[in-house]
């Protein structure tokens, strides 16, 4: 396909409705975006009228900003995705496409190939080119846009690139997944939402799951080394010859209540150390260990050298640097190896993904907003006992609401269960519940949405954060140091040391033991090489 074609083809491609709006042509823009985005399940046009509005923000944004054509160099950036699009092009043009298709017949001629063939197979190219174009352009929307790494290996060789670039791009740009709109699109494609993120149910049953897997392998091991578990059968004389019967495992509930006591060894530990270690660093360790033990128990790994482990990691991900030594120095009868030991178990657990996503940093954006807001008048509620917002109502809620994602949002489930937007909201609702509610509707007042649309949507969204909220709320941290806690977490944790995988009880040895096994693996495979090639040699001389 020739340039002359790429350009014809432009007359059915529809105009960018950025570029109508930027024109003052914004009927046209939201017709364009409406016929687009026609969907039989949103009757409203709400994805339509969502788009139609972000583009307009966006713009506003940028007549706001350096717009000359300089400022596409001066902004890392814009620098970045400007070098990046220059680039592409360069090397489309550079790949030897072009060459290919005019020098065809030539080419063929070289191969050796008959005079009726050197036209054949070029037509027959062309045919099937353009016919998988065609399929390329519906096939492309089916698949999600934060996942181009499984994408574009499929358009390589269904789609040409000429008419891709000059048809199926522009198409895939305007087209974005309706069902997830509302979430951001650069959270979605985090590995903290694509692998960490549930349902309540879906959490319940992984632990219930990770929880009878670990029973079984308690008991598989107690029978394999015959250890003696104490306390099982006090007072019993006649030991049976299976002593794993008589293990009482853990439950799934037990286990979290284990865990969440690392969680607060954790914190303390981050408080003994020396320099102090950030909260956002702590809370970083306390969600590795969360997740940690979502694939294992505490039966088979204990959370004493996974918690300390967990920590340092954390300090090595969030850049807060401090050295091995000086780490295990702050600490009682642990060693440099002590602490690498779990690593790479941890590592594994977490799916090396060590990104975590909190929930502060938007707290500190939704703070200055509100404080905007107050400062402009338009953070207030209507009707006859019409509320305005003090700037001091504001500092205090959200003093209270970074307590609550310091503390509250790490000893629960909240990570798993919800956004950090929709986390850090929840916190604001249980320190000022009206305040919420008010910013909400102000910010859901500036949607483009009918009465009936934006009614179902702030429920949605109330709903969300209610819960949330409900769930940091139920945490108090006076339950930590009651009595009836910590009585029941002694019966546990007694419990804990009777069923413990006796396999897995020095972590340390284990590691080395897996290392030791991996050693002789590779001298084993070595010296079969070598023997191998002794044998050719021996082969080749007797033959010569």
């Amino acid at each position: 396909m020739t340039k002359e074609d790429d350009i014809k083809g432009l007359y059915w491609i529809p105009e960018s409705p950025r570029w109508l709006v930027m024109k003052d042509r914004s009927d046209d823009a939201k017709r364009i975006l409406l016929r687009l985005h026609a969907n039989p399940d949103d009757p409203d046009n709400t994805f339509a009228n969502t788009e139609f509005y972000q583009i307009h923000e966006q713009i506003a944004l940028d007549r706001q900003r350096d717009s000359s054509w300089w400022h596409l160099f001066r902004k890392p950036s814009y620098r970045k995705r400007c070098l990046i699009a220059m680039g592409t092009t360069a090397i489309i043009e550079c790949c030897g496409g072009l060459v290919i298709n005019n020098y065809r017949p030539i080419l063929y001629v070289d191969l050796g190939f008959s005079h009726t063939k050197q036209l054949l197979y070029p037509a027959a190219w062309l045919t099937f080119a353009t016919g998988m174009n065609a399929v390329g352009v519906f096939i492309v929307d089916f698949f999600p846009p934060n996942r181009p790494q499984r994408t574009m290996p499929l358009l390589r060789y269904v789609a040409p690139l000429s008419y891709t670039r000059s048809v199926t791009l522009p198409y895939t740009l305007l087209r974005v997944d309706r069902l997830n709109m509302i979430e951001d699109d650069e959270y979605r494609a985090s590995s903290q939402y694509r692998y960490w993120s549930y349902t309540e149910e879906k959490l319940a049953q992984i632990r219930q799951r990770t929880n009878r897997l670990a029973s079984e392998r308690v008991k598989a091991a107690i029978r394999k080394t015959g250890v003696p578990i104490s306390g099982s059968s006090e007072n019993n004389e006649n030991t049976s010859a299976d002593p794993a019967p008589g293990v009482p495992t853990l439950a799934a509930q037990e286990e979290l209540k284990i865990v969440e006591w690392a969680c607060t060894k954790i914190f303390d530990m981050g408080e003994a150390m020396n320099p102090r270690i950030p909260s956002s660093v702590v809370a970083t360790a306390i969600q590795y260990l969360r997740r940690f033990y979502l694939s294992h128990s505490p039966m088979i790994y204990h959370p004493k050298p996974i918690m300390v482990c967990a920590l340092y990691l954390a300090t090595k991900a969030d850049h807060f640097y401090m050295s091995l030594s000086t780490f295990v120095s702050e600490l009682d009868k642990m060693t440099e190896e002590d602490v690498k030991a779990p690593e790479f178990l941890l590592l594994q657990a977490l799916r090396f993904t060590l990104d975590v996503r909190h929930p502060l940093k938007g707290l500190l954006g939704g703070h200055a907003e509100m404080m905007a807001m107050v400062q402009e008048g338009r953070l207030g509620s209507n009707g006859p006992k019409a509320t305005k917002f003090t700037a001091k109502r504001v500092e205090s809620a959200a003093d209270s609401a970074k307590g609550l994602l310091t503390r509250a949002a790490q000893m629960t489930d909240a990570y798993f269960l919800y956004t950090p937007s929709q986390i850090w909201l929840g916190a604001v609702m249980v320190a000022d519940s009206e305040l919420t509610q008010v910013y909400l509707e102000q910010k859901l007042n500036d949607l483009p949405f009918d009465d009936v649309t934006a009614a179902t949507f702030k429920h949605r969204v109330l709903t969300t954060i209610s819960a949330c909220a409900k769930l940091l709320g139920s945490y108090h941290r006076s339950q930590e140091d009651s009595s009836a806690q910590r009585k029941e977490l002694t019966r546990i944790r007694k419990k804990l040391d009777v069923c413990h995988d006796p396999e897995k009880v020095d972590i340390d040895a284990v590691v080395k033991i897996r290392a030791g096994r991996l050693s002789e693996k590779r001298d084993s495979y070595g010296s079969d090489a070598e023997k191998a090639l002794k044998k050719r040699k021996v082969a080749r001389s007797e033959v010569e």
